[in-house]
C-alpha cells in the first residue's frame, strides 16, 4: 500500500488534527499516551476495526476521517503522514 501525497502539512493542519484528536479520545474513550493524540487515535481506531470482536471499527474509520477532513480542509484526506496529508492508495 502507498501513500498518495494531497499536500504539505502546515503547523496548523497539525495544530488542528491534534486538537480534534484530543476530542475524538476523549468521546470515544480512547486513552492517549505521551501526549501524542494522533498516533493514539489511529492504533484505537485500528484496533476497533481489525481486532476487537463484536467492535464499530468501520464506524469510528469514518468518523476519523470525517474529522481529519474538517480539521484541513481536504475533501479526501484519510491522515497525516511523513508531514503531509494524504490517503492509502488501495491495493490491485
Amino acid at each position: 500500500m502507498s501513500w498518495n501525497v494531497i499536500r504539505k502539512a502546515t503547523a496548523e493542519d497539525i495544530e488542528k488534527v491534534t486538537q480534534s484528536a484530543t476530542r475524538f479520545a476523549k468521546r470515544h474513550n480512547i486513552v492517549v499516551y505521551e501526549n501524542d493524540p494522533i498516533g493514539a487515535v489511529c492504533m484505537g481506531v485500528d484496533y476497533a476495526e481489525y481486532g476487537a470482536r463484536n467492535s464499530d471499527g468501520g464506524y469510528l474509520r469514518r468518523l476519523w476521517e470525517a474529522c481529519i477532513q474538517r480539521a484541513t480542509g481536504e475533501s479526501h484526506a484519510k491522515g497525516i503522514a511523513y508531514d503531509t496529508i494524504g490517503y492509502n492508495s488501495k491495493k490491485m
